[in-house]
């Protein structure tokens, strides 16, 4: 895109001051024109009138230190960039009055950049001049698609997030929480039909709120943590206190519910990032696993202290990641969504190589069930810090080895791969064996 390049000095530029001037720079006197003088200073602009109906322009974020040249940016910097200078273009089309441009810049930005900020403020930015303007602005056969009616629905990640998120919770907390709390029906028809209630509001009712009210997808992802980690609370203070089960699908309803305000409250007052959103949720997971794991190497007394402890585990967790997440923040680091799910399947890999060690310990050789626990724990740990180290630069390992080996190193970098087993010949007959890591430094 011709306009991306040619526009990418200038935002870097811009991006240093919040403010946008609407005022086009003003052009040369017509010859013949007496000049003025040097030490006459020019009249200054009449301010607009108190009634006058202006386009808001949205401020825009502190930009990068312009010092480091181009070539110091990463790719996701310049990818930010890029959708700050169309952005900046489409300002700059609207405040000289020309709409029909600057709302296909502004959908150029949301094709594009969907994944960035700019493509929230862009959308908003049509809106209002589609309000302001209507028969010369996004309405009209310079921008065919009406954005005053209905948001696109693919362009804004955050708004698809919700709809597919609500359209799975919505059904399930009509269809079985509500119904369970009630005590059931003879008949399955009132579930059934709960169940369509809940999946068309949660699909038609969150595109026809989102319409008025976009959201982003970090915010579209606390909502949907709130009401999954309110629900698992809820199942684990029921199971406390041994509830029946009408009580316990009743614990259900009301901890999501309730998480999914919390959740609510957090996305409107916080306005997480993706990444953010992705960190505290696997702050819960890694939670839940660890104190899983615990129990092999401190059991508890009996059921009651079970649930509780599952349930603070959890909350344990989230907590840890959403400390972190608001650490990585207050010290001006970008958290990267996609970096969090590659240090989660680095984790993941390290639990299972852990589990699958102790397994074939504990077959051969005795092997204690804390002994066991520990190797599964310190599995999953060593894959976390090693998944952090190799996605430090944002890039990540290479996703193939053509060594056979799970983690290997060559002159290319860090691979992963899948092991290959390896039948060798011994005195006693063969033996298998998987490799874990091979490298050449």
């Amino acid at each position: 895109m011709w306009l991306n390049s040619a526009a990418l000095w200038a935002s870097l530029a811009w991006a240093q001051d919040p403010a946008v001037s609407e005022e086009a720079p003003a052009p040369p006197p017509p010859a013949g024109a007496p000049a003025l003088p040097a030490q006459q200073e020019a009249p200054p602009a009449a301010a607009p009138a108190p009634d006058q109906d202006e386009t808001p322009l949205a401020p825009a974020p502190q930009g990068p230190d312009l010092a480091r040249g181009i070539g110091a940016f990463s790719e996701a910097e310049l990818h930010q960039l890029e959708g700050a200078s169309l952005y900046r273009i489409g300002l700059e089309h609207s405040a000289r009055g020309q709409f029909g441009e600057a709302c296909q810049v502004w959908l150029q930005v949301q094709a594009g950049y969907a994944d960035t900020a700019w493509a929230l403020r862009a959308w908003s930015q049509m809106e209002e001049v589609a309000k302001a303007a209507p028969e010369t602005s996004c309405s009209s056969s310079a921008a065919p698609r009406r954005l005053t009616s209905s948001a696109p629905l693919l362009v804004d990640d955050g708004r698809t997030e919700l709809i597919v998120t609500q359209g799975v919770v919505a059904p399930i907390f009509l269809g079985v929480f509500i119904p369970g709390a009630i005590g059931g029906t003879d008949t399955p028809l009132i579930p059934v039909g709960m169940a369509f209630v809940g999946l068309g509001a949660g699909i038609g009712g969150t595109m026809l709120l989102t319409d008025q009210h976009p959201v982003t997808t970090g915010q579209a992802m606390s909502i949907y943590a709130g009401e999954v980690l309110g629900g698992w609370n809820g199942a684990m203070l029921a199971g406390a206190l041994d509830t029946n089960t009408e009580a316990f699908f009743g614990s259900l309803a009301a901890g999501t519910a309730l998480g999914g305000g919390l959740g609510l409250a957090v996305a409107s007052a916080m306005q997480p990032t993706a990444g953010e959103a992705a960190l505290a949720r696997s702050g819960a997971t890694w939670g839940l696993y660890y104190t899983a794991v615990s129990f092999m190497i401190v059991d508890t007394g009996d059921d009651s202290e079970t649930f509780l402890r599952l349930g603070g585990g959890v909350d344990l967790g989230l907590a840890a990641g959403f400390a972190l997440a608001g650490w990585a923040d207050r010290r001006g680091y970008e958290i990267d969504r996609r970096r969090v799910n590659l240090v989660n399947l680095s984790g993941y890999t390290g639990a299972v190589v852990g589990s699958g060690v102790a397994l074939v310990v504990n077959y051969y050789t005795f092997l204690s069930d804390s002994a066991g626990g520990a190797m599964m724990a310190g599995g999953a740990a060593v894959g976390l810090g090693l998944g952090a180290y190799l996605t430090r630069d944002g890039r990540g390992p290479a996703l193939a080895s053509a060594d056979g080996v799970l983690i290997g190193h060559d002159d290319s970098g860090w691979t992963l791969g899948a092991p290959l087993p390896l039948v060798v010949p011994s005195k006693e007959g063969y033996r298998v064996t998987v490799p874990l890591a091979a490298g050449r430094f």
